[in-house]
């Protein structure tokens, strides 16, 4: 009998069988209390290494720690989700260190995953069984489960063992903590970042008697800092009181946006103002080669994403899956379009995090034209292996380095978590361009569905910043609002493939951390306020989309804005078309456009001019004014009579 149980079950003098009566009961209440301690806390080992985890699988149900140790040789995560559970650490964190996750398990399945470096799509994954009854399993150490701080969905926790911490700001549920002797320091996150995306007073100490100094994840010298300003809402466009007019109270959430009448959402409305600049769609048939894709897709038979939890969608068969099936039917090959040189880097990012980064480089000697890439996904699925055809093809038809960003993905890291990686990646771009044979007067951003929406808020981040521009946008179908699921595509394409209404709906709930964080201008760019001084931008919309109607509102504000705007929709063809080069001949002309749009703007291709014709070799054509007609014009170097051109007065050497 323990000395705690000494003093609750004391003995008395009493009559020998009602000593042996005590000493039944006793055994009875000692069994129950084991028992009970049992049912209080499960203690789970969990060893990370590469390509394994290794843990038990199979836990009884009850409050549950797991005690994950990275005995690997790269930064790990930890990560859980089933059974309503979605759960995990806030950031990664390097080989030799230990975190504490604590769940209240309840009876069934659960995946288990180890996301390597914050990339969703590497890593080690495995199925836990939970059930009514059974044995905890106890790993080594389980008495320091010490100092845990929870933040919204994600349970963030220190990462270290010993003392000298620094300062500990809260120690809410901190025990056992041995040799703790110095408690000085976790500092709080920015004030300006979503609670689910920072880790909190979370520096843990276990109860060891050998102190070792803690790391700090929010070191600054390990954090690539992002500002994410709040952008104005439209003027006079607040709250409005009917369908034509408008009260301007300018009513704002996050970082700023309208509400106003209009389509309407879970409470959520886009104004009037917006909705004129949707023209009404009428259900377009696709193309023969569009509907090959399409039954291929089908062939698979895949359970709907919008039925699946995140994991299970992350292992879905995608359109490039499709595509591959397609060639291989035909008889044709399969292998990606080849590019000079692809290689990895992994770069800080803004949370203590690491970003992988994807660098593509054409064949030649640079430097180069550079072009950060985001890929699609709904923030929530894919990573640069789904989109790296469309990678490819960008290198090649624009001669350009492609960066693909793999950007932390939700719900284990929900919004503005991919938005800060995002832009902390272009930046880190535009400060280290020449160690990837880049050109800093030729940075580009283009983004794929949620990647275009990342790419043009890439880009007002820019802005709002005073940071370099990127010189060019290309947003392809990019998801421009998240405050209504009513527009006239999304009516109208409710069950298209591959993306359809529902899904948007899966991804929402996935990337938000709540339902009005819609009303912000960096999940919704729509809405924002001021659209002028951002980059030229090329907008390329399929016409089988429910995104269709947004994308083309966005290129209408961005063009009323006195941005240079050109938009393309292509008939009979779906989301996720940009990257199929391979079977659909629009998305051939669809990279080209977006290629030659980039070359403009990197002044390395051809000029165009009032009336659409080009002006060969025009690289270093300056002043022109107004030329009015030069579809033919070509070899200017050697020009010397210009009385047919407007506005010529400087025009130089125009290169070859």
């Amino acid at each position: 009998m323990s000395q705690n149980e000494d003093k609750r079950y004391r003995t008395y003098e009493l009559p020998i069988a009602m000593l042996l009566l005590a000493a039944l009961l006793v055994g009875a209440l000692m069994t129950t209390n084991a028992t009970y301690a049992q049912d209080e806390r499960n203690v789970a080992a969990v060893e990370l290494v590469e390509y394994e985890i290794r843990m038990p699988t199979t836990l009884p149900t009850g409050p549950t720690t797991f005690e994950v140790t990275n005995n690997g040789s790269v930064d790990h995560n930890f990560r859980i989700e089933g059974q309503g559970i979605i759960d995990g650490f806030a950031n990664d964190f390097p080989p030799g260190q230990t975190q504490i996750l604590e769940l209240d398990l309840a009876p069934g399945e659960y995946e288990v995953y180890s996301p390597i470096s914050d990339f969703a799509d590497q890593g080690m994954r495995l199925t836990l069984t939970v059930n009514e009854v059974g044995t905890a399993t106890t790993g080594a150490g389980s008495t320091a489960i010490t100092g845990t701080t929870t933040t919204g969905t994600l349970t963030a926790t220190g990462t270290t063992t010993g003392t000298t911490t620094g300062a500990i700001t809260d120690t809410t549920g901190v025990d056992s903590t041995g040799a703790v002797t110095d408690t000085t320091a976790v500092p709080a996150p920015a004030a300006d970042v979503a609670p689910t995306t920072r880790v909190t007073a979370t520096t843990m100490m276990t109860a060891t008697g050998s102190p070792t100094p803690t790391t700090d994840l929010l070191d600054p010298t390990i954090m690539m800092m992002v500002n994410l300003p709040d952008l104005p809402l439209l003027s006079d466009m607040g709250m409005m009181t009917g369908t034509d007019t408008m009260t301007g109270t300018g009513m704002m959430t996050g970082t700023g946006m309208m509400t106003g009448t209009g389509m309407m959402t879970g409470g959520m409305m886009l104004p009037a103002a917006i909705l004129d600049l949707m023209p009404e769609v009428t259900a377009g048939e696709p193309t023969a080669e569009m509907q090959e894709v399409l039954d291929q897709l089908a062939a698979f038979e895949a359970p709907p994403i919008e039925q699946l939890s995140t994991e299970n969608a992350r292992k879905a068969p995608t359109p490039g899956d499709a595509v591959v099936a397609v060639l291989a039917e035909r008889g044709e090959t399969a292998a990606p379009e080849a590019v000079g040189d692809i290689a990895h880097q992994l770069i800080p990012g803004p949370a203590g995090n690491q970003i992988l980064l994807r660098i593509l480089t054409p064949e030649g000697d640079g430097p180069f034209p550079v072009i950060v890439y985001y890929h699609g996904g709904g923030w929530v699925i894919a990573g640069p292996d789904a989109y790296e055809a469309s990678a490819r093809a960008l290198t090649n038809a624009a001669n350009a380095v492609v960066v693909m960003v793999a950007y932390r993905q939700s719900p284990e890291s929900r919004f503005p978590a991919a938005v800060e990686d995002s832009y902390a990646a272009y930046l880190w771009v535009t400060e280290n361009v020449e160690s990837i044979n880049g050109n800093a007067d030729q940075i580009a951003v283009v983004g794929e569905s949620a990647g275009g929406n990342l790419a043009t808020v890439v880009s007002l981040l820019a802005r709002e910043n005073g940071d370099p521009l990127p010189v060019h946008q290309v947003l392809v179908y990019p998801v421009a609002q998240l405050v209504s699921a009513d527009t006239p595509s999304t009516l109208a394409y409710a069950d298209a493939a591959p993306l359809n209404r529902a899904m948007l709906g899966w991804f929402k709930e996935r990337y938000l951390p709540d339902p009005s964080a819609a009303m912000n201008g960096l999940v919704s760019p729509l809405l924002v306020e001021d659209l002028s001084g951002l980059p030229p931008a090329t907008v390329i919309l399929a016409e089988i989309d429910p995104l269709l109607s947004e994308g083309i509102a966005y290129a209408s504000r961005l063009e009323e804005a006195g941005v240079d705007v050109v938009w393309e929709e292509y008939a009979g063809v779906t989301h996720e078309f940009f990257g199929m080069g391979a079977v659909l001949p629009e998305a051939q002309d669809a990279v080209a456009l977006a290629a030659e749009r980039l070359q403009e703007s990197f002044g390395t291709g051809n000029a165009t001019d009032a009336d659409n014709g080009t002006i060969s070799g025009s690289d270093t054509l300056t002043d022109t004014g107004a030329i009015t007609d030069t579809t033919e014009l070509t070899g200017t170097s050697d020009l010397t009579d210009t009385e047919t051109l407007t506005g010529t007065d400087a025009v130089t050497t125009t290169g070859q």
